[in-house]
């Protein structure tokens, strides 16, 4: 690759300008590389090869502080045990064929809490354990998200605890806080404190 023009070139060959030249052209040598790093960055964005991948974008979070209804009513909704695996490709447990279970899926759980949400229309959503279910979670993180996606759905603020259940996946409890820390209308938080989930 031939170089046409060189910034430093310019710089030595101006060193006979005055001062307040070459200090321009110092900066513009220094400011040009990041300049065109962020075009290349905003470019990649429309540019994607990869037409699935994701475009980079912050959290969507609650409004702060969570606050009581004007009636002084505060309703928290707690969401245990979904035990939630692969969606469609998991089935129910303990459901005999004879009654649905041939079309019981994680499904049925992601529908009920999606009608639970628009009837009790509640201020924040508890998840309190066993969110994900390890041993049928091929991805702990992609179970997680559809098991919470009605929470985020809905923009209701939620926040979550782990069970015994929810790092036999791929992902270390630690891993989980943290993931869930950083979806969409959580107010859960991983702590930095050994031995602690949650921050009090």
């Amino acid at each position: 690759m031939t170089i046409l023009f060189s910034a430093k070139s310019y710089v030595a060959k101006r060193a006979t300008s005055t001062g307040a030249e070459c200090m321009l052209v110092r900066r513009l040598v220094l400011l040009l590389p990041c300049l065109f790093s962020l075009l290349l960055l905003r470019l990649s964005t429309h540019l994607n090869p990869d037409p699935t991948a994701a475009a980079p974008r912050f959290k969507r979070t609650p409004p702060f502080p969570l606050r009581f209804r004007h009636d002084g009513a505060f309703k928290i909704l707690q969401v245990a045990d979904m035990h939630f695996g692969n969606g469609a490709a998991t089935r129910c447990r303990d459901v005999a064929p004879e009654v649905g279970g041939a079309r019981c899926s994680d499904l049925n759980t992601t529908r009920f809490l999606r009608r639970v949400i628009e009837a009790e229309r509640p201020d924040l959503i508890a998840f309190t354990g066993d969110n994900i279910f390890g041993g049928s979670a091929s991805d702990a993180a992609e179970s997680l998200l559809k098991a919470i996606s009605p929470a985020i759905e809905y923009k209701v603020p939620w926040a979550a605890i782990l069970g015994n259940h929810d790092q036999e996946s791929t992902m270390t409890r630690e891993e989980l806080m943290v993931f869930m820390s950083l979806m969409d209308y959580s107010v859960s938080r991983a702590s930095t404190r050994k031995g602690w989930l949650a921050q009090p």
